[in-house]
């Protein structure tokens, strides 16, 4: 900086900059061309394989044991969704006090869209038939498997 300061450092990996000039392939890279995909670009799987590696740290971080000793001893358990790793990422590292749906990601726009539409029409109806009174109050039950299945819709519903 001004003063003469070193505000940030840029670490380089010499191993990779010396494959690249020595045009040596990585070992993913090796492997795809043994697998007939000898054109595939290294630098547009960087991307994959960063993420890959971050899922693969995640899930040797397994922490089952832990938490359940955790538990057992009645302290807090981290909540998090249940599920595929592949579909949801967010379910790594393991050893979570697991749920189903996280309040934070329902309703889905989706389902928000759908359920004002479903109320509308609910509305318009019971106005029909209570002589073009809307009604005072409506009950609405809510259950856990129907909001996994619509990410929310009878939530946004309410």
């Amino acid at each position: 900086n001004q003063e003469g300061r070193v505000e940030s450092v840029t670490l380089i990996d010499m191993g990779s900059l010396i494959d690249k000039i020595m045009k040596v392939k990585s070992p993913w890279g090796e492997a795809l061309a043994k697998a007939g995909f000898p054109d595939c670009k290294e630098e547009d799987l960087v991307p994959l394989v960063e993420y890959l590696e971050v899922c693969l740290k995640q899930v040797v971080q397994d922490n089952e044991l832990g938490a359940l000793i955790s538990a057992l001893e009645g302290r807090y358990i981290i909540p998090g969704p249940g599920g595929d790793p592949v579909r949801n990422p967010d379910v790594l590292p393991t050893g979570k006090n697991m749920h189903a749906l996280d309040p934070q990601s329902i309703p889905t726009a989706a389902a928000i869209s759908s359920a004002q539409t479903i109320v509308e029409k609910l509305l318009l109806r019971l106005k029909a038939e209570n002589d073009g009174t809307y009604p005072e109050s409506i009950a609405m039950v809510l259950w856990g498997t129907d909001n996994i299945k619509t990410y929310g819709e009878s939530l946004a519903q309410v």
